[in-house]
């Protein structure tokens, strides 16, 4: 299972690029987590014009930096139908609120949009797994494994949370957000410093941590991250790792 990192900055897109977005695949399946502003640019050079090639959608939460450019996707995959280039609709997943916002989703036939399933849900040959986390709107923590294979966790957006830690017990790899460094941490989002002890208490593999706020400096929430977890490693747009190994 390979990790790509197609945008990583938090709220807006800021000095490492593009908003949250994030390219999961295998040799069978690729799946698209989160859609956040700017990163459709860099999804187009790996899947190119047709998105035939990506098996489904899933998005954590409904703020603009995770799904903004999920509303041009729409466009794109219904382009490639219509030029006879994908023959499938795509089928997208989310948390059904705030409703305004996910009644807007779907687009005609092209892309269907379906309530997350909090008992998890599989799509090709990897199982998806789902946490409620700590954040303003209802937001979904996941962890993508493999049959009898390695385990990605990813945190979404969410403040320190039981929930959270039980569903990255023991991942081989982290994806964890660390909005800001641990002097200005509040409610809703993780410090690097608690990005680095969730890591470290979960015994985990590796941690890359993302959705640095650019109000912040990163190489600061990583330098907190390393004190917890010192094989920390900062997201950056066109990062890739492969799930099993050291990050």
């Amino acid at each position: 299972m390979k990790l790509t990192i197609l945008g990583c900055s938090g709220a807006y897109p800021g000095p490492l690029g593009p908003c949250s977005s994030y390219l999961v695949t295998t040799e069978r399946t690729r799946v698209l987590v989160d859609c956040g502003a700017g990163s459709l640019a860099n999804l187009h050079p790996i899947l190119g014009s047709t998105y035939d090639l990506l098996d489904g959608v899933v998005l954590s939460h409904l703020h603009g930096d995770h799904i903004s450019d999920f509303l041009v996707l729409r466009h794109a995959v219904a382009a490639a139908r219509e030029v006879g280039s994908r023959e499938e609709p795509l089928v997208a997943y989310a948390p059904p609120e705030p409703e305004e916002v996910f009644r807007v989703l779907p687009h005609h036939d092209h892309v269907l949009v379906r309530r997350i399933p909090e008992e998890g849900l599989v799509i090709g040959d990897l199982k998806l797994s789902f946490a409620r986390a700590a954040h303003g709107p209802l937001t979904y923590a996941m962890r993508i494994a493999q049959e009898a294979g390695p385990a990605l966790a990813y945190t979404a957006d969410t403040g320190p949370c039981d929930e959270v830690a039980a569903l990255v017990e023991g991942a081989d790899l982290l994806l964890a957000e660390a909005t800001w460094t641990d002097d200005r941490a509040g409610e809703g989002h993780l410090s690097g410093r608690e990005a680095g002890r969730l890591a470290r208490d979960a015994r985990v593999g590796g941690l890359v941590v993302t959705h640095t706020g650019p109000l912040f400096d990163p190489e600061e929430i990583l330098r907190e991250a390393r004190e917890e977890f010192p094989a920390a490693v900062l997201a950056r747009p066109g990062g890739e790792y492969i799930v099993g190994r050291e990050a």
